[in-house]
C-alpha cells in the first residue's frame, strides 16, 4: 500500500488564509472552503493523507506565498499517546520524576529523553444542568376535585424548581510532557496539582505556582520541542501562553511539536517567532506571589 504524506508548517508566523487558500486548494484538488478551513485551524500539521506528488506540489504552492513548510510521510505526524494525568511529580537537575498515585511507582525520566514540553490555556466546554429560582404555580388538582364533587377544596400554591441544560466553559492551565523509550505522555492540570512536590515554597495561588513550575521545567528540558520560548517568561515569573479552543486544538499543537522533534527541527530556530505581546493571553503573576515564593 502506498504511503500517504502530510504537509508540516516550519514557521511560527501566522498563515494569511486569503492569500494561501486558492493555490493550496488547487494543488490539493479540494474545494476552497475546505482548504481555507485546514489553513485557518492548523496548529502546524496542515493536512494529512495526501499522495507524495500532491503533498510536494501543495508544499511548493504554500512556499510560493511565503509559508515555510515541508512534505513528510504520515508516520512522522502520528500523535502522542493519551495522557496520564499527574497529581504529583518533581524535578531534579538530571531528570523529571513521575509519582503514580495508583501504584506508588516512581519513574525517573532523563531530560535527554523528553521530546516535547507544552503549556497552554485550554477552554473546556460541557453541558450542565442549571437550576434557577423557583416559580409559583397553581396546583389545579384541588380545583378539579371541587368541580367534580361539589365539595369546595381551596386551591394552593406549589413551588417548582426551573431546571435547564446549558453549555458552560472553564479555562484550565495544562502542562504536558512527552518522553521516549517507550513513548509516554503525561499531563498536569494546573488547578489540580500538588505543587508541594515540585516547588520548595508553593504560594497559596495555584496559577502562580503553575507559572513558576512551567518556567523552571522549560529551562531544564533544553532538548525538547517546546511552545514556551524563553522570551515568553517574564522577569517576575509570569507566562505568555496560547489559548486553545478545546483540548483537541491543544493536542494538535502537541502533534506538531512531536513531529518537529522527530524531524530534528528546533522550535527556537523556526522563522517568525513572536514575542509575548503577540500571544493570545498572558498569565499574570498575582500581586505578592513573587514575595511569597522567595
Amino acid at each position: 500500500m502506498e504511503e500517504t504524506w502530510s504537509i508540516v508548517k516550519t514557521s511560527l508566523a501566522p498563515i494569511e488564509v486569503s492569500a494561501a487558500a486558492p493555490p493550496f486548494a488547487r494543488a490539493c484538488g479540494i474545494p476552497f472552503p475546505e482548504a481555507a478551513a485546514h489553513l485557518r485551524t492548523t496548529r502546524g500539521v496542515v493536512i494529512r493523507g495526501l499522495s507524495e506528488s500532491v503533498a510536494r506540489s501543495a508544499a511548493a504552492a504554500l512556499a510560493a506565498v511565503g509559508i515555510a513548510c515541508i512534505a513528510v510521510e504520515d508516520h512522522s505526524t502520528l500523535p502522542a499517546p493519551r495522557p496520564y494525568f499527574l497529581r504529583n511529580a518533581s524535578a531534579a537537575s538530571e531528570a523529571f520524576v513521575v509519582h503514580r498515585e495508583t501504584t506508588g511507582e516512581v519513574t525517573r525520566i532523563p531530560w535527554a529523553d523528553v521530546r516535547v514540553i507544552a503549556a497552554g490555556q485550554v477552554v473546556e466546554k460541557e453541558m450542565r444542568k442549571v437550576t434557577t429560582g423557583h416559580q409559583r404555580r397553581w396546583t389545579v388538582l384541588n380545583t378539579a376535585i371541587g368541580l367534580t364533587t361539589g365539595i369546595p377544596i381551596p386551591a394552593r400554591f406549589g413551588m417548582v424548581a426551573t431546571t435547564r441544560t446549558e453549555e458552560q466553559s472553564d479555562v484550565r492551565e495544562y502542562f504536558d510532557i512527552v518522553c521516549s523509550d517507550p513513548l509516554q505522555h503525561y499531563r498536569i492540570d494546573g488547578g489540580r496539582f500538588n505543587y508541594s512536590s515540585m516547588l520548595p515554597q508553593p504560594t497559596p495561588v495555584a496559577q502562580a505556582n503553575f507559572c513558576y513550575m512551567v518556567g523552571g521545567l522549560v529551562r531544564m528540558a533544553t532538548a525538547a520541542a517546546c511552545n514556551v520560548l524563553p522570551e515568553y517568561i517574564g522577569a517576575d515569573g509570569s507566562l505568555s501562553l496560547e489559548v486553545f479552543s478545546d483540548v483537541y486544538d491543544y493536542e494538535r499543537l502537541l502533534t506538531w511539536l512531536l513531529t518537529l522533534h522527530r524531524l530534528g527541527i528546533r522550535v527556537q530556530d523556526l522563522p517568525g517567532s513572536t514575542g509575548p505581546e503577540d500571544r493570545d493571553r498572558t498569565v499574570q503573576m498575582p500581586p505578592g506571589a513573587s514575595d511569597a515564593a522567595s
